[in-house]
């Protein structure tokens, strides 16, 4: 038996079937598969160009991996290609880096706006962007004239009642 309001991820899948998401989705991301490897850097630039256009005019949100369908590629070859890898020029990683900063740019103000649950986009940041949940902090005192030292606090005598300065308790 199937719960109809489950937040199951597979369930959600369940809810695209018949929606006009789905066609337009795939069409467009068949129109972006067809374009081929960019041969040059000035056809690389001409490409992503023509892929956030792409996103604008059909309404649909950047991503790399839509990014490297339309450049014919795999994620992991534009990654290399963002790290001056793959026997690419520096033109060819700066585009790519532009395009990658982009999506996260993107990415990052979907997620502060509110228009992206928390949760998606801290996931997203972290393995798109290297984003990271690290706290290296240090907490050191300015000052030492207003911290107390066990030296500095009288002494209470429990024979006499009496502190070390004669006050008695």
């Amino acid at each position: 038996m199937s719960n109809k309001n489950s937040n199951y991820p597979s369930n959600q899948l369940k809810d695209l079937n018949g929606s006009e998401f789905v066609g337009s989705t795939v069409r467009s991301l068949v129109e972006l598969s067809k374009l081929g490897i960019p041969k040059n850097d000035l056809e690389l630039e001409q490409r992503i160009t023509e892929y956030f256009e792409h996103c604008i005019q059909n309404n649909s949100r950047p991503g790399i991996e839509s990014l490297c369908l339309s450049l014919s590629t795999t994620r992991q070859s534009f990654w290399k290609w963002c790290g001056g890898e793959g026997g690419k020029s520096r033109e060819w990683q700066h585009q790519c880096l532009l395009a990658r900063q982009v999506i996260v740019a993107f990415l990052e103000s979907a997620g502060l706006s509110g228009k992206l649950n928390p949760a998606t986009s801290i996931f997203l940041l972290k393995n798109w962007a290297n984003y990271s949940d690290s706290n290296n902090m240090t907490i050191e005192p300015e000052d030492n004239s207003h911290s107390l030292n066990v030296r500095d606090l009288p002494i209470f005598n429990e024979d006499s009642g009496e502190w070390e300065d004669g006050t008695e308790m």
